[in-house]
């Protein structure tokens, strides 16, 4: 009989609740890893697309540079910066431009450019500096971004772009 009530007794099949409570924290804890590597992707996406941006820009200045040699060779390109550059004179038809007005009317253009492709930079600016034709040069691009933080407050940081050319 004995042996009987033994047979007759079924096993329980199924979780216990602390085994449920570690699934749930093991999943929670993976869970959270895997926004936090969202949430750094998009902050990377971000960097990466203001970075293009820049390059953009300081190709642009670049190309103007090869395109005006004779700018280059008497130096107006030796301290360019776009700060404050304003175009007196449009030289957009290359008529009636001096290689030096077509000079800072690209630091105008550079101006205008990084005016619109970084719009929350006031601040923004492209340098370039180098030793006339021959020499190497470097371009900069600068401005300020706005950055998430932990406390989510955010932060305005200084961003740079460096491009090294010859023309």
């Amino acid at each position: 009989m004995l042996r009987h009530e033994i047979k007759g007794i079924k096993s329980r099949q199924g979780f216990t609740l602390i085994e449920v409570m570690i699934a749930i924290f093991v999943l929670s804890v993976g869970m959270l890893g895997t926004s936090a590597m969202l949430l750094e992707g998009q902050r990377t996406a971000v960097n990466t697309s203001s970075e293009t941006l820049a390059n953009e820009i300081a190709s642009n200045v670049a190309e103007r540079m090869r395109a005006n040699i004779a700018g280059v060779s008497q130096g107006a390109y030796n301290l360019f910066t776009s700060a404050g550059a304003t175009a007196f004179v449009s030289c957009i038809n290359t008529t009636g431009c001096n290689p030096t007005q077509k000079a800072e009317f690209d630091a105008y253009m550079a101006n205008q450019e990084i005016q619109y492709l970084f719009p929350d930079s006031a601040e923004g600016v492209v340098t370039v500096t180098g030793n006339g034709l021959g020499s190497v040069y470097t371009i900069s691009v600068d401005w300020k971004e706005a950055v998430r933080t932990s406390d989510t407050t955010g932060a305005i940081v200084n961003r740079n772009y460096t491009m090294i050319f010859e023309p």
